[in-house]
């Protein structure tokens, strides 16, 4: 019952914050998934100073909300928020197509494998693993990776990372800077081994299905075509993509 409440709650609120720009098509509601270094709890990141070039190329305001990616599918199905991410480009599921397109852009990252021991990174122990990702992305880990659904549990990175340490999960599923990024943020943590399990795959946005839902697309996308936007996403690049397949953060302290 109290979920239920929760959710209700949570639904009202967000309903409230974008009441003022529920018809105009220069406002942009916006709903992001904790991604860092992309996209920070605090409301920082990467994409969000992607999001402050796009305004200053075009007419349109970013309102962003965090939240978790499941929720910001749910509302922007619901037609709630605008725009939405990160996707996995391309990779998302055939129902999600069904009421959300991308935009045109493509951010490369890498899926890691994170683990206390390094022997659950190996390929014959992935089915055996009890594997950790955020909110909303089992089921696509488990068919891009090919591991059976059951073995995982969603949480956020904060608390994967914190099941990780007490051995409550054997390994973490999830794109390398966002992973690296929380381990960071604690006070102390063990040695994390780490391994890139698929490249290739690239973050997105994507918006909704309808006559307003295009208009905005075709605007981002015009925008974008203008934009070297990889460029702001060079440090990130550097440190997280172009670099070995895999590695060890050191224990702290």
């Amino acid at each position: 019952m109290q979920r239920c409440i929760n959710a209700l709650v949570a639904s009202v609120l967000l309903a409230l914050a974008f009441s003022s720009a529920a018809w105009s098509d220069t406002v942009v509601r916006v709903g992001l998934e904790p991604f860092p270094p992309l996209i920070n709890s605090d409301g920082t990141g990467y994409t969000i100073d992607l999001l402050k070039s796009l305004e200053k190329h075009s007419n349109l305001q970013f309102q962003v909300n965090i939240m978790s990616y499941q929720r910001s599918k749910i509302e922007l199905k619901k037609g709630n928020i605008d725009l939405i991410g990160h996707t996995p480009k391309g990779l998302e599921s055939a129902a999600f197509y069904q009421y959300a397109q991308e935009l045109n852009l493509k951010i490369p990252t890498r899926l890691d494998l994170f683990a206390l021991d390094p022997r659950f990174l190996k390929p014959d122990h992935l089915e055996q693993n009890r594997l950790g990702t955020p909110p909303g992305n089992a089921a696509f880990m488990a068919d891009l990776a090919q591991i059976p659904f059951d073995r995982f549990t969603e949480s956020p990175l904060a608390g994967l990372v914190e099941m990780l340490t007490l051995k409550r999960i054997d390994a973490i599923l999830f794109e390398r800077g966002s992973v690296l990024s929380t381990l960071a943020q604690q006070s102390e943590h063990p040695t994390v081994h780490y391994k890139t399990l698929k490249t290739n795959i690239f973050a997105g946005l994507a918006v909704g299905r309808s006559p307003r839902a295009d208009r905005l697309a075709q605007t981002l996308n015009h925008t974008l075509e203008g934009m070297d936007y990889l460029a702001i996403y060079t440090p990130y690049l550097k440190h997280y993509v172009n670099v070995a397949a895999e590695g060890h953060t050191p224990a702290t302290p």
